[in-house]
């Protein structure tokens, strides 16, 4: 997932049940803000019960 993120070129699309705050969700993080310094758009989709990390959050970046 990290290198198809890293070799994106116009848009990510991520859907996820679960993302915490840990090191797999920060290293995800950052990867989608350097795509997005890129100049790639990514939409991500978070399950509000599963994840206990905000679409507000995430967006404020």
């Amino acid at each position: 997932m990290f290198e198809a993120i890293a070799q994106a070129q116009q848009k990510i699309i991520l859907e996820t049940f679960i993302l915490f705050e840990d090191e797999v969700g920060k290293k995800l993080h950052a990867a989608l803000l350097k795509a997005a310094q890129r100049g790639v758009k990514a939409e991500v989709l978070l399950d509000g019960y599963g994840s206990p990390i905000s679409a507000t959050r995430l967006s404020a970046n």
